[in-house]
């Protein structure tokens, strides 16, 4: 009986230790070890800077365009991937394609007037602060992300498809061609509606990156044009409003520094108590 009894206790004690050392029922060596990557993706997100996030969220939307763009044209037949042809002569005149656009964007900067200044006022107070934390490779990151993804929907996809159902009604293939640039750069305009003049400069921008792909025949060339316009709006916006937060701030004053007027560091009123006393 002792020896049942000694062994009941024992068990007793070694089950209030274990208890009090792991409440939860859990291993503490396995609360320590669990990894982080376990946590839902959603909660790393918002867990995240805020620049990271921008970045994260956009990227996502930008490649999610085109998958969108496969998808649709796997059900209508029309591949958006077929006159994508990556090669150096592509890449050449997709940025050579950037300075007219880079062109338009220092008009927009420029021009006067009410609409275009309200314009700029959008640009500096809404948008460019979402991306003053990010560093230059979160704003190429996603400057290449909407250039694939956008162009693949509006031009691979949209321009393409209109075309070919224009031509279907029996319209020859330039006024078929024209109507499919212009109805793809009128979507393109109304999914960019931050204000109705940047409304209708998307438009134009849409247009001309239509026209880049059905003369060079390669959708690469409007794909490397529109990333590489997206990422240096974005930088120059970027280095504007941090130059502008410098200007504004307060010149740091050195404390070691005599103040003006002083020789030496010595107060001016010491000095001449000090030549008083002497004479």
């Amino acid at each position: 009986m002792s020896l049942a009894r000694n062994r009941v206790i024992e068990g007793g004690v070694r089950h209030r230790r274990r208890h009090r050392l792991f409440p939860s029922g859990v291993p503490a060596h396995n609360r320590r070890m669990r990894p982080k990557s376990l946590m839902p993706p959603l909660t790393v997100l918002a867990a995240a800077p805020a620049p990271l996030r921008i970045v994260v969220v956009g990227t996502a939307f930008e490649l999610a365009l085109g998958l969108v763009a496969w998808l649709l044209g796997f059900l209508i037949g029309i591949d958006p991937f077929s006159r994508r042809h990556w090669t150096w002569e592509g890449l050449a005149w997709g940025g050579a394609a950037i300075l007219p656009m880079l062109a338009m964007a220092g008009a927009a900067f420029s021009l006067p007037g009410r609409a275009w200044q309200e314009l700029r006022d959008f640009l500096d107070e809404v948008v460019t602060p979402l991306f003053l934390g990010c560093r230059g490779w979160h704003l190429l990151l996603l400057s290449l992300a909407a250039g694939w993804g956008e162009e693949l929907l509006f031009r691979g996809l949209l321009q393409r498809g209109i075309a070919a159902v224009v031509a279907a009604w029996g319209f020859s293939s330039t006024a078929a061609t024209a109507l499919a640039v212009l109805v793809a750069a009128a979507a393109f305009g109304l999914a960019h509606p931050l204000t109705r003049l940047y409304v209708v400069g998307a438009t134009a921008l849409g247009a001309y990156l239509g026209l880049c792909f059905e003369l060079s025949g390669n959708l690469v060339v409007p794909m490397v044009a529109h990333a590489g316009y997206d990422f240096l709006v974005l930088a120059f916006l970027v280095h504007r409003a941090r130059a502008r937060e410098a200007r504004r701030r307060p010149p740091e004053v050195r404390m070691d520094c005599p103040a003006a007027g002083t020789s030496g560091g010595q107060d001016p009123a010491a000095t001449g108590s000090a030549s008083g006393d002497s004479t």
